[in-house]
């Protein structure tokens, strides 16, 4: 540090203390600085090569200021080069379990530097450290072989060799594993509990397993008990709780979770006992769908196909007339497939629609309608021999059926797709028949024709068998 009255200095080198110096550039040492009132560049600094480790040499400085002018010599100072340059690396690093559960270490290195020290041969029970030499002092060149008479049982123990010179310079092999191997059982999760909230985020916590091999969890699930637990947790959990994020809109109602310990040899433990938790009911049950209709004198009797909804608890009849609002007529328990309609009005035309409702009180939407009128309305004859096949060459379902051919008449096609809503899918007027080409696999369907006649009476419906479409 110049204090900023030089411009340039000669930069000088000796073998010996008291000289002489000699010039090591062949000019003097110039310095330009971007800013002159930084503090940072104020330190000036040159490194000299001396080709030679461990020699000392002696330094000074005489500064120049801008007028040419040379000031006394600074302080001598002494310096020397340093060996920077490690041994070759130890390789071919391997480690065995022997009979005695003692684990023996080996490795090779070919050359030995003049300057090499001896081996050093750590141990961790983490890959990241910290490592501890397992034995005193330094191993010889030839003494390629140890034996690690105290490996963790209960853990994986990490090795790694050092070539170490006598300027403590160090290059390390790679870093290998042994494990203790131990056939004795492994204890399983105890105590799962959890929750599922309503947006479908799961969270689950276990017991601690008290076997020190232990090392992480691994989490499994099924909608069922008799069905296959897949693998839910990617990497190995190393603490004792579990989330996911899983779907609301499915019919399994519930989900079962297991966990599985891991030991340091990544053997797993039994399943533990399973831990069932239901999902929040967000969808709405199947309704119902009419199947029939009778008008006897000033009665109506209305029949039913029940929902198909396994949480079913309640189904509901509305009716209301063109124009008006809809009236809850009855409700009815999960078994009541019909109703008899006693409190009509002559020459009215009445309309009825289903509604179910589940153990979570969500609502069905309303049932395709069906009327009624006791102003001498006659019913239409059903169709007979509803007939559904699947073509596996043509990939469609055909559906036929018998009915007097007339123009006066219209053939209204139903479609459900495995048990759920029954929705109108075409309405046929020129044959007995209609294909369904728009068929997936792993499907169940059924289908269901219902006559309408020219001035909208119609016939009750009549449903084919149901046609499972396992391949395409």
């Amino acid at each position: 540090y110049d204090g900023g009255n030089f411009t340039s200095y000669i930069l000088e080198r000796s073998e010996s203390e008291g000289g002489p110096f000699v010039p090591i550039t062949n000019t003097p040492y110039l310095r330009i600085k971007s800013n002159p009132n930084s503090i940072e560049e104020s330190i000036a600094s040159h490194i000299d090569s001396v080709g030679v480790n461990y020699k000392p040499f002696y330094y000074r400085i005489t500064g120049i200021n801008p007028f040419g002018i040379k000031s006394s010599p600074s302080e001598v100072i002494m310096g020397m080069g340093v060996d920077l340059t490690p041994p070759g690396a130890p390789y071919n690093f391997k480690v065995e379990e022997q009979a005695d559960k003692s684990i023996k270490l080996t490795w090779k290195k070919d050359i030995k530097e003049n300057d090499f020290f001896g081996y050093i041969v750590s141990k961790a029970s983490d890959y990241q450290g910290p490592y501890n030499a397992i034995h005193d002092g330094e191993l010889q060149f030839s003494n390629t072989t140890i034996i690690d008479n105290n490996p963790g049982v209960a853990q994986r123990n990490y090795y790694s060799v050092a070539a170490v010179d006598t300027a403590g310079n160090v290059s390390t092999s790679m870093v290998n594993i042994g494990i203790i191997s131990d056939d004795s059982p492994i204890q399983s999760p105890t105590d799962l509990t959890g929750s599922i909230d309503a947006d479908g985020k799961v969270n689950i916590q276990w017991e601690k397993c008290s076997d020190p091999r232990v090392i992480g969890y691994k989490v499994y699930s099924s909608n069922s008990p008799n069905h296959r637990f897949l693998m839910k947790s990617g990497e190995l959990i190393k603490g004792t709780t579990f989330s996911e994020k899983i779907s609301l809109k499915t019919l399994s109602e519930r989900v079962i979770y297991k966990v599985a310990a891991v030991n340091v040899g990544f053997a797993y433990s039994e399943l533990s006992e399973g831990l069932e938790l239901n999902r929040p009911d967000i969808v709405a049950p199947s309704f119902g769908v009419f199947n029939g209709r009778k008008i006897i004198d000033d009665t109506v009797t209305l029949s039913w196909a029940i929902s198909h909804s396994h949480d079913l608890v309640q189904q509901r009849l509305w009716r209301k007339i063109e124009g008006g609002e809809w009236i809850l007529l009855a409700s009815f328990d999960t078994t009541v497939d019909s109703y008899e309609d006693l409190s009509l009005e002559p020459k009215v035309q009445y309309i009825y629609a289903l509604q179910s409702v589940d153990d979570a009180g969500l609502e069905s939407e309303m049932s395709p309608f069906i009327t009624a009128s006791i102003s001498g309305y006659k019913e239409l004859e059903s169709v007979k021999n509803v007939t559904a096949v699947y073509d596996k060459d043509s990939h469609e379902i055909k559906i036929r059926w018998d009915y007097p051919r007339s123009e006066d008449y219209t053939f209204l096609v139903y479609k459900s797709i495995d048990a759920l809503k029954l929705s109108a899918l075409k309405k046929v007027s020129e044959s007995n028949s209609y294909h369904d080409k728009r068929i997936k696999k792993d499907k169940i369907y059924r289908y269901g024709i219902r006559v309408i006649s020219k001035d909208g009476m119609e016939s009750p419906i009549v449903f084919s068998n149901s046609i499972p479409v396992t391949n395409q």
